[in-house]
């Protein structure tokens, strides 16, 4: 999906200019995208939410399409459709955080706004403008580093919900196989929550899921998995 991310800084980038209208051409071909557990009670009505394994860390994502190169929730005109949920990690394109090291304390780390200097929706003549005429970030970049800001604390929630779930050994490896308008489709790679395994859970860890909000998350995780109907219908 990126590209080409830059660093955004008022010296070369004065002139910039942001429009939201630009369409999911972007994400046409994506069959997957990362999702934020902040998101699954909205994602679960339209996407199934799988997981996979992603070098030592557990993925939080929505499955959007039944094969590699096909989002079924994107129209022939490159539209999202209206009625589905898009998830954020999409929404946030053509921006970016990047992390950059200070090599004089490589412990500490710094979150600085980025933007994919190929996509269409960055240009100098039509859209807002990143940067206000005293070279200012504009309330339109203000807002976007809020919004990147509350999607990154909603990642690192994944990132102990998802840690959880392989401490509690309630992942399986999910494969499945279905047929849709005449055509074969073999899903795999990904992980579900085993409901055999959640169910048998102790009561004190049952309870302390509900406390800290995650057995509704897994709920609305297994409730999205009907989800694959939808996509079945989509991709006719």
């Amino acid at each position: 999906m990126f590209k080409n991310v830059t660093p955004l800084n008022k010296d070369e980038h004065a002139k910039l200019k942001f429009d939201k209208s630009n369409t999911f051409e972007f994400a046409k071909e994506m069959a997957h995208t990362l999702l934020a557990v902040g998101e699954y009670f909205h994602a679960c009505k339209s996407q199934p939410i799988l997981f996979a394994l992603s070098g030592d860390t557990i993925a939080s994502i929505a499955l959007m399409g039944l094969k590699e190169g096909r989002n079924l929730f994107v129209d022939k005109k490159s539209n999202w459709y209206s009625a589905e949920y898009c998830p954020f990690s999409l929404r946030r394109y053509p921006f970016i955080y990047i992390e950059t090291i200070n090599p004089e304390q490589p412990l500490q780390s710094t979150m600085i706004l980025g933007f994919d200097s190929d996509s269409k929706a960055i240009n100098t003549k039509k859209g807002e403008s990143l940067f206000t005429t005293e070279n200012e970030p504009s309330q339109l970049t203000q807002n976007i580093i809020q919004t990147l800001n509350v999607f990154q604390a909603d990642m690192a929630n994944t990132i102990v919900f998802t840690n959880k779930l392989k401490e509690l050994e309630l992942l399986e490896p999910f494969n499945a196989e279905m047929v849709a308008n005449q055509q074969g489709y073999k899903i795999e790679g990904f992980l579900r929550v085993n409901e055999e395994r959640f169910k048998a859970l102790p009561n004190e860890i049952k309870i302390e899921l509900i406390d800290n909000g995650m057995y509704n998350l897994i709920v609305a995780h297994l409730l999205s998995l009907s989800n694959f109907e939808k996509l079945a219908v989509f991709s006719i």
